[in-house]
């Protein structure tokens, strides 16, 4: 197991009727297994740190042991990524960094979390941003906190 000041990766993964933007072209069973193979990728993407993996659904929860991370139980009533980021957070230690990803993240390369965390050394939070003017990854120094 990792300690306490080593990174905190932590990954929200949602199942169900994720990926609705991918509706009119796949079948929610294509959606399920879209989910499934981009949560394999930023799980392998961030294999040389420590992987916590939250979300409500067993299939996504496997994959997540399959990979070697840790996995948070998600409370009942956390119905989107914010409230089980949040969560989250109350599981892992404030004294380390920790970063909350969302688990479709299909670029995601472990040289990205390289250069957040560098960049923790001389900011308080690293935001990444996605294509679409959303938050792809909020990095957090040790001590810091936010309410997702």
């Amino acid at each position: 197991m990792s300690s306490a000041r080593s990174p905190q990766l932590i990954f929200a993964a949602r199942g169900g009727a994720g990926k609705s933007r991918c509706a009119p072209l796949l079948s929610p069973t294509e959606r399920e297994a879209l989910t499934a193979a981009l949560l394999r990728d930023v799980l392998a993407a961030a294999a040389a740190y420590h992987r916590l993996l939250v979300t409500p659904t067993p299939a996504l929860a496997a994959i997540g042991r399959e990979a070697g991370a840790t996995l948070i139980d998600e409370p009942e009533g956390a119905s989107d990524l914010n409230a089980a980021y949040a969560h989250a957070l109350t599981k892992v230690p404030k004294e380390a960094a920790r970063a909350l990803l969302p688990g479709d993240l299909g670029f995601l390369k472990s040289d990205d979390i390289e250069a957040a965390l560098a960049l923790l050394q001389r900011h308080d939070i690293v935001l990444a941003s996605t294509n679409h003017g959303g938050t792809g990854a909020i990095f957090l120094a040790p001590g810091v906190s936010i309410a997702p």
